[in-house]
Formats: structure tokens, sequence, C-alpha cells
């Protein structure tokens, strides 16, 4: 264990556990005035397991969360006040956006492994539809739907492979 101790505010400014010179356990770092800038938590084996960090007020503004091997499974970004920026879930290739006022920016969803359904939205300001995208993995054949602002139909075509393929409409 190592400790890094600030004597006029009687506080702990760092702690941390570590093996053989590598962390492993759990890391904590504050700043001088003791708000907590990131707190880590590591496997037996020295992967970074969890990772949350701090903006100046204290809130948080990154979270990440790995597997025992190092791979990223989740993690999420938060913009400045803490409203939630966006959220990633890697293992699926899934994922949300948020625009600054928590409106749906766009997302990704990967039904299941099984099915390969995948489904990508854009949308406008308020929550307003600006893409629909569908597709099976499996296939590579779906749908794009793009929209107006006032909700319209703008275009809309088949995928083959993800890509534009047959009439616009």
């Amino acid at each position: 264990k190592w400790m890094l101790h600030n004597p006029i505010k009687k506080d702990t400014l760092f702690y941390g556990e570590f093996n053989k010179g590598f962390p492993a356990g759990k890391l904590v770092s504050k700043k001088i005035d003791g708000a907590v800038e990131l707190r880590q938590e590591y496997y037996p084996n020295q992967h970074l397991k969890k990772s949350y960090s701090y903006d100046n007020e204290g809130i948080i503004n990154n979270v990440t969360i790995n597997d025992s091997i190092g791979n990223q499974i989740f993690s999420e970004e938060y913009y400045t006040g803490g409203m939630l920026k966006k959220r990633n879930f890697h293992t699926s290739s899934s994922y949300i956006h948020f625009t600054v006022k928590g409106d749906t920016l766009a997302y990704r969803l990967l039904a299941s492994s099984k099915d390969s359904i995948i489904t990508r939205r854009q949308f406008f300001d308020g929550n307003k539809l600006k893409s629909d995208r569908k597709y099976n993995l499996t296939t590579g054949e779906g749908y794009l739907k793009t929209y107006f602002e006032n909700g319209q139909i703008q275009t809309s075509h088949q995928l083959n492979n993800d890509k534009p393929h047959g009439v616009y409409q």
C-alpha cells in the first residue's frame, strides 16, 4: 500500500494498493482540496477493472468497466455538470448519445447475437427522428429512412451489406 497524506487538511490525497510495482486492488486520487479526481479498481492480474474520474467540482465525468483481460465492456461520458453524454456497451457494439439538454442524439442497438439485427437512429433536437437504419448482420439486408425536421420522409431505400442498394424513394 502506498499513501500520500495532506497534514494541513488531515486527509489522504492518494491511496493505492500495489503488487511488485503495479496497481492491484484500489487506487484513489484526490486534489489538494480533498475532492476526489480518480477512483480505480484493479483485478489481481493488474488489469483495470473499474475507473471513475471526476471534474473539479467532484461531479463524475467518465466511467469505464473492463473485463479481467483488459477489454472494455462498458463506458460512460458526462457533460460538465453531470448530465449523461454517451453510454457505450462495447461487447454488443451498442451505444446511446445525448445532447446537453438530455435529448437523444443517436443510438445503435444490437438486438441479440442470435438474430444479429442492428438498429441505428439519429435525432434532431427535441427527439425528432432524423434517420432510421435497421439491418441484419448475417444477411446484410435492411433499410434506411431519413426524415426532414418536420417529420416528413426525405429518403427511403433498401440496404445490402449496410450500403444503399436499389431505388431511392
